[in-house]
């Protein structure tokens, strides 16, 4: 049911993982019993935020960041990002309490006090896997 639901909302999911072999999202989403669709999800590895301030691709629905997890560097994702991403930006890594890398949380709340909050709201899903730390999931609303 949530590959159909996946489908039916987002038409193009744009992924960015630092490391770029942290996950291989073919593989996973396969293994959970998802069919993997061919130019729904682009996974790109690399710095998001210097991608997105060179970003000429246009809009997409969905937006997936697992990059450096610190909180100037999340903020300045939320925010180059925001202008292009139709549906939701999701951010990994929300619950991390390692040292430099516990600046998702913190950087999702100052964004939304910042202003993000006239567009956007907040679905918390504090840990979805044993491995996992969590997800913040910034929902456009009004659009």
């Amino acid at each position: 049911a949530r590959a159909d639901g996946a489908q039916a909302f987002a038409q193009k999911l744009v992924s960015f993982d630092i490391a770029g072999d942290a996950y291989d999202v073919r593989t996973k989403t396969q293994d959970m019993g998802i069919p993997w669709r061919e130019g729904l999800w682009e996974c790109r590895k690399g710095d998001s935020v210097e991608a997105g301030e060179k970003w000429t691709e246009g809009y997409f629905d969905i937006l997936f960041v697992d990059t450096l997890h610190t909180f100037d560097h999340t903020l300045r994702e939320i925010r180059v990002w925001e202008k292009f991403v139709r549906g939701a930006i999701i951010l990994h890594d929300t619950g991390n309490t390692e040292p430099h890398q516990n600046g998702v949380a913190p950087a999702i709340d100052a964004f939304l006090r910042g202003g993000g909050a006239r567009n956007w709201i907040l679905e918390d899903h504090p840990c979805v896997a044993e491995r996992d730390v969590g997800l913040g999931i910034l929902w456009r609303v009004g659009r």
